[in-house]
């Protein structure tokens, strides 16, 4: 084959490859389409590590499922990098987001028009705060983390809030990265949410560490979010009534209580299962302010 030829061909075959990607693209999108029609939506998971990790496992992605069980027929529950998961989401103005919340989207910026947004009731609370690395005081308030270098998930709202702070804010794309950095020392401090940080460094093998209980950035019921529309509000009811059935179940609320959290409306019958009130041994986790059944357990 002749120089002149062989170049040729090789253009072809990368014009065909083209060709071939554009047109299986377009068959992908058009299964998708098909399979969140009037009936169905998109979900988007918001991948960030171990947690919620990209082939399915993890705590929040065992949650979904107990959440979503009566829906998968109807759903494409699509696993994404948190940035990329949020950016589809916010520019779809169809689908649906998990885990999130309105408030968090407000506080980031990312919901001018909070009323364009549903959501369901909140799975459980989760708080966010800033861990110390060993031997350090956690700061108590944000002039105590001047001149710290700061550890955040990229695209998160700490960086917002942080702004101005005068701290060193790093981006980290992997809560187990972001682990590891401060159990290393290379940073001061971490921003983290419990029950993620708790799940995380347990599975580290390293302890939990410090921080102020009193120093929360956000507290949030954790949810799943959706642009509002008819069809979305019918299926936020109906996981509504799925949640409301899950916090009857004693392996479901157990599932929370070993995480480090509580579900935000808990069956007292349920609770009462797992640590009678006669000789539970185990302090029930709670949220400050939040009275719950059974809640004075030891």
């Amino acid at each position: 084959m002749s120089e002149v030829l062989r170049k040729l061909f090789v253009a072809g075959s990368g014009v065909a490859a083209l060709v071939f990607l554009l047109l299986a693209a377009g068959v992908s999108r058009a299964e998708d389409e098909a399979k969140t029609g009037s009936e169905g939506r998109i979900v988007y998971a918001t991948v960030w590590g171990q947690t919620l990790a990209q082939d399915g496992t993890g705590f929040y992605n065992q949650i979904a499922d107990s959440l979503l069980v009566q829906e998968k027929a109807g759903i494409s529950y699509q696993l994404m990098p948190y940035k990329r998961a949020r950016a589809t989401f916010l520019a779809g103005k169809t689908g649906c987001l998990y885990p999130s919340s309105i408030s968090v989207l407000s506080a980031g910026g990312f919901a001018p028009e909070p009323e364009a947004f549903i959501q369901t009731h909140a799975l459980f609370h989760a708080r966010t705060h800033l861990f110390a690395r060993k031997g350090a005081t956690p700061p108590a308030s944000l002039d105590d983390i001047k001149g710290k270098s700061v550890a955040l998930p990229s695209g998160s709202v700490m960086f917002s809030l942080l702004a101005g702070s005068g701290a060193n804010l790093i981006t980290v794309n992997d809560e187990t990265d972001k682990a590891q950095m401060l159990i290393t020392g290379r940073v001061d401090l971490m921003s983290g949410m419990m029950p993620d940080t708790s799940i995380v460094f347990n599975d580290l093998g390293s302890a939990l560490p410090a921080y102020d209980q009193k120093l929360a950035f956000l507290d949030v019921g954790v949810a799943l979010v959706c642009y509002s529309s008819p069809e979305n509000q019918a299926f936020v009811d109906r996981l509504n009534g799925q949640i409301e059935t899950l916090n009857t179940d004693t392996g479901y609320v157990s599932r929370l209580m070993q995480a480090g959290v509580m579900p935000d409306v808990v069956a007292a019958s349920a609770l009462d299962a797992i640590s009678p009130a006669a000789g539970g041994s185990e302090p029930v986790p709670t949220h400050p302010g939040r009275r719950l059944p059974f809640g004075n357990i030891r």
